[in-house]
């Protein structure tokens, strides 16, 4: 039932690695010779590269080192006529299991791609970052979770916090999903103890309900971003349902009562999306986004002197809130009251230009 510190250290590593991407073999395919040698030092300090400058070259060094290759990270166009996704076709005949990253400049036509998909494929486009470079290749590692049965769910927990960072909302959801479910387990597993110590021994029952508890209350963290998650897939109905999960168990959590509220101001019920950020406002009066999409529902009411008060509070939390000072000049604006809308958008300039 509970996990030994050597275990959770071990099983955090490897969650580490994943996500760093350590310890990748990349075949590097680029005819730039200059942005070769840069992308290759960023590689190279956690990474086994191999460098290819054209599609001829790469076939011959994968020919040799199939075996050796997890990612192809190439250029789309090359000069001698073969493209980046044609290698990777090819490259993905001769080894099923290799990953693929392909970069350009140019914007590609989803029928571009053929049979290539997200399961093993992903597009890069220029210009990036070497932020963006790694969390790619970091990626690349993600499909791994998918075999793996991590016991600790604060590993699956991190997992996605990381993939919810870097925009990777599905994935998010499905770490989440795993550590929701081991909580569960872990938790029931607590109660039935505390049931067992209250008939047969009458003795510290207290601490495995206590401890149940806790771990409940990890639970709605869990809830709770997955709620987020489902937002910025675009599904508002089902991040409800998630907010309405965290809440059940944790009414205090006042980041779900917001998020429920964002979500429900998403499906255009304002009036009760403001209801859900009334609570969260009564558990933390200080929290200037609340007070910000609590203005915007307003507005969307067309109740603009309520929404410039929600506004305020929130540019009173933070004077350099740009948002917040954009928002009360429109405001202000639909009432009518131009010299002062005039007097947000200058601050809104003020701010920005800092």
């Amino acid at each position: 039932m509970k996990e030994t510190k050597k275990n959770i250290i071990r099983e955090n590593k490897f969650a580490e690695d994943i996500e760093s991407g350590a310890g990748k073999r990349i075949l590097l395919v680029e005819y730039d010779e200059l942005l070769m040698r840069i992308l290759n030092k960023v590689l190279e300090e956690k990474h086994v590269v191999f460098q290819a400058s054209s599609s001829k070259e790469a076939l011959k060094i994968f020919a040799r080192e199939k075996d050796k290759v997890d990612i192809l990270l190439s250029v789309a166009v090359m000069e001698d006529g073969m493209s980046g996704f044609e290698l990777a076709r090819n490259m993905k005949a001769m080894n099923p299991k290799i990953k693929v990253i392909i970069t350009s400049g140019y914007i590609f036509d989803r029928s571009d791609l053929g049979e290539l998909n997200n399961d093993w494929y992903y597009f890069l486009p220029k210009p990036f970052s070497i932020f963006e470079l790694l969390s790619k290749v970091a990626m690349m590692g993600s499909n791994r979770l998918k075999n793996l049965q991590f016991k600790n769910e604060n590993v699956w927990y991190t997992h996605g916090l990381y993939f919810y960072g870097i925009g990777e909302y599905a994935r998010a959801i499905e770490c989440y999903n795993k550590a929701i479910e081991i909580n569960n387990k872990e938790a029931d597993a607590w109660i039935a103890e505390s049931w067992k110590r209250d008939c047969l021994e009458n003795n510290n029952y207290k601490n495995c309900n206590y401890k149940a508890v806790e771990i409940s209350l990890k639970n709605s963290e869990v809830w709770r971003e997955k709620g987020h998650g489902f937002y910025k897939l675009g599904k508002p109905v089902e991040a409800i349902e998630c907010f309405r999960k965290a809440i059940e168990i944790n009414p205090n959590d006042a980041y779900a009562w917001h998020g429920k509220g964002n979500s429900l101001a998403e499906l255009g019920d304002q009036d009760d999306a403001i209801k859900c950020y009334d609570i969260a406002i009564e558990i933390n009066p200080k929290s200037k986004i609340v007070w910000f999409s609590k203005g915007n529902s307003l507005a969307a009411l067309g109740t603009h002197e309520e929404a410039i008060e929600c506004f305020a509070k929130a540019i009173e939390i933070n004077p350099k809130y740009a948002e917040a000072w954009y928002k009360k000049g429109r405001s202000l604006y639909r009432l009518g009251k131009n010299e002062e809308a005039v007097k947000c958008l200058i601050k809104v300039d003020e701010i920005e230009s800092l």
